[in-house]
């Protein structure tokens, strides 16, 4: 059976593990910016609020192009892993489970981004 080391990921021997490592270990830093940033709040805020939803949060240019680099490399997960068939391994379930997550946060990112971008002078405090 093929376990993944979370906390030492040179032991992930095989690409899905080292593959499933990658996934969560992203997992976790796009959750932590839309926890940090409430963007779900922000996406299921109506449009006309959304903005002002948004500005509950400071944020400054170099946290803002972190946060879309983390973004962009999510996204590219989800294209790389698109045609992946996973089987019923515990090692693949969790990859399968996280992959689900991953998308519905890069969902969430998405909209966030396209509230702030309407007026990203606004958004952005140096």
């Amino acid at each position: 059976m093929v376990q993944v080391d979370f906390c030492n990921p040179a032991n992930n021997e095989t690409p899905l593990a080292a593959l499933s490592f990658l996934v969560h270990a992203h997992l976790e830093t796009i959750s932590g910016w839309v926890e940090d940033f409430e963007m779900g709040a922000v996406a299921a805020a109506k449009k006309s609020e959304a903005f002002d939803v948004a500005l509950n949060h400071d944020c400054d240019w170099e946290t803002y192009d972190a946060m879309q680099v983390d973004w962009s490399f999510a996204e590219t997960i989800l294209k790389a892993t698109s045609g992946l068939k996973l089987g019923d391994s515990l090692i693949e379930r969790r990859l399968r489970d996280d992959l689900i997550a991953l998308a519905a946060l890069v969902r969430v990112m998405t909209t966030f981004f396209e509230v702030v971008s309407a007026d990203i002078a606004a958004y952005i405090h140096d």
